[in-house]
């Protein structure tokens, strides 16, 4: 599961940097992220929603853990996280203390959130 969330990450990084290489940049570059969610409100209220949901999801899951029902799927979790979930899914790793021990979660959403930073970036400056 680790090497699918290290190359889905890798794969989408390794596409913006090749888009930049290529040109298809703005000539001022600039490192404000906010710009774009400023720009399309829309985008800052998808990425809010989707960190609620994913939180909520971690959260429904340490539950059903902690009471042995059935469990939200691993890929379920990763997926929210992958799509903008990411700072949901840290908040409710470390925050709920659920899932800190999977390497999986504790090198697939930091490198997500890197991820999505890499995104935000190339999006504010094209």
């Amino acid at each position: 599961m680790l090497s699918r969330v290290i190359i889905s990450c890798l794969v989408v990084i390794q596409t913006i940097i090749y888009l930049i290489f290529k040109g298809f940049i703005s000539n001022k570059i600039t490192f404000a992220f906010w710009s774009i969610l400023v720009k399309y409100p829309i985008s800052f209220i998808y990425l809010a929603l989707i960190n609620i949901i994913t939180f909520l999801f971690y959260l429904k899951d340490k539950k059903a853990a902690e009471k042995g029902k059935d469990r939200v799927k691993i890929a379920t979790l990763l997926f929210l996280s992958f799509i903008g979930g990411s700072l949901g899914a840290l908040l409710g790793m470390y925050g709920l203390r659920h899932k800190t021990n999977k390497s999986y979660f504790t090198i697939g959403i930091p490198l997500m959130i890197i991820m999505q930073i890499f995104t935000l970036f190339y999006l504010s400056n094209i």
